[in-house]
């Protein structure tokens, strides 16, 4: 266990600790307040609040705000700058138990925190006669923008607002319509699709809401269609899509080795008894991005091998029982990425072989990973640890592995 805390220790200081060194900068160009654009070097993409700005890369980086520019140009998108009303989301599990609710959560305004203003970038995706920006807030969820006649208007995404009432003795939750009873609740949930009420206001001069009104869903593709195409129609210039096709993003590749730590075995469940010894852990896996969902997401494949040996003690003699398990994974890995220190952790559905000096069987394990990426360059150094399963009795087993690696 002290080899375990030791290792929990140093990967707590790796993650959190302040990275002073430099972050990766990209060619890009900024739209200054007179119209004129100029080439620097551009990092911390991703945040909506500020960039680090170098006119080389020999120079020390300068921080610049939404207000001091118009915005920049990075590989064909433009960011622009722009004064926005702010809504902070939040997923919502309170009432998983009822199957009325789509994956058994729904998204409702943050109550602790206000709506306010504020200048960010954002994204411009359509041109003309109405514009559309995306706004992508570090730790919040994508909303979209609309301008018309130089006026900002949010479209909230789909949400339910909380209505106390205690005059019946339940509640329910409306949506697509529909009156749902939740028994012994004091209160009701209303759908929110308002984003369809503003595109109505906005387009109100033509018959054009009112005929594309059932395809118009809250997803990014179809907000392009939907404005681009009433541009097309209503604009006196020609409408431009001015984004760049996102495509599906890198697929990293990774190798770590190390060791494997016995945890509890069903054949002998006094874990104090077990040594690990002739320990080694091997894993080679693939992490595909799931940017539509979330730039942080990852998709993740692997196949784990874990060796190990376990000493039984006691006071008559000492016997060694040799273990190793096979692991096929799928799951999925969040991690930062911002900075030279990105911490990371997930979760694997897996399929797990495991093998004594007698016999093997199959189990279908969950599993847990946390750690961090250093990144050096194009490549990272991988430190992480890996706990398995989650379930120790119903699957007769449990380890710890720490390992180190890379991934590229």
């Amino acid at each position: 266990m002290k080899t375990i805390f030791k290792f929990l220790s140093i990967l707590f200081v790796f993650a959190y600790c302040k990275s002073y060194a430099q972050d990766k900068y990209s060619a890009a160009k900024l739209i200054l307040k007179n119209g004129d654009t100029t080439s620097v070097f551009i990092s911390n993409l991703t945040s909506s609040i500020e960039i680090s700005v170098k006119k080389s890369l020999n120079e020390k980086p300068k921080i610049v705000l939404p207000k001091d520019i118009i915005g920049y140009i990075y590989k064909n998108n433009t960011y622009l700058s722009k004064f926005i009303g702010i809504r902070e989301y939040t997923i919502n599990k309170s009432l998983s138990d009822f199957t009325f609710v789509n994956n058994g959560q729904f998204l409702e305004i943050k109550e602790d925190i206000k709506p306010y203003k504020d200048t960010v970038f954002v994204q411009a995706l359509v041109t003309g006669k109405i514009n559309l920006y995306e706004f992508i807030p570090q730790d919040n969820f994508t909303t979209y923008y609309v301008e018309k006649n130089n006026k900002v208007f949010e479209l909230p995404p789909r949400h339910f607002e909380f209505h106390k009432d205690t005059a019946r003795g339940f509640g329910y939750f409306y949506q697509n319509g529909v009156y749902n009873k939740i028994p012994n609740f004091s209160g009701r949930y209303i759908e929110n699709n308002s984003y369809l009420d503003t595109l109505n206001m906005l387009t109100s001069e033509s018959e054009y809401f009112s005929t594309i009104k059932p395809m118009v869903i809250y997803e990014r593709k179809e907000l392009i269609n939907y404005i681009f195409n009433y541009n097309l129609k209503f604009s006196d210039s020609q409408p431009k899509k001015i984004y760049s096709s996102e495509s599906m993003g890198k697929i990293y590749f990774g190798v770590n080795f190390g060791k494997t730590l016995p945890l509890y075995d069903y054949e002998y469940p006094i874990t104090s008894q077990l040594t690990g010894t002739k320990s080694k852990a091997f894993s080679i896996y693939a992490l595909l991005p799931a940017y539509k969902k979330n730039r942080n997401l990852f998709y993740k494949f692997g196949y784990s091998t874990f060796n190990y040996s376990l000493q039984l003690k006691n006071n008559i003699n000492s016997q060694i029982y040799d273990r190793k398990l096979s692991v096929v994974s799928l799951g999925w890995r969040y991690s930062s990425q911002i900075g030279i220190v990105r911490p990371f952790w997930g979760g694997s559905l897996t399929i797990t072989k495991i093998e004594t000096e007698t016999d093997s069987e199959k189990r279908y394990p969950i599993n847990l990973e946390f750690g961090t990426y250093i990144k050096i360059g194009p490549t990272n150094l991988v430190i992480s640890g890996y706990y398995t399963p989650i379930f120790k009795k119903a699957n007769g087993f449990q380890i710890f592995s720490y390992s180190i690696g890379v991934l590229f």
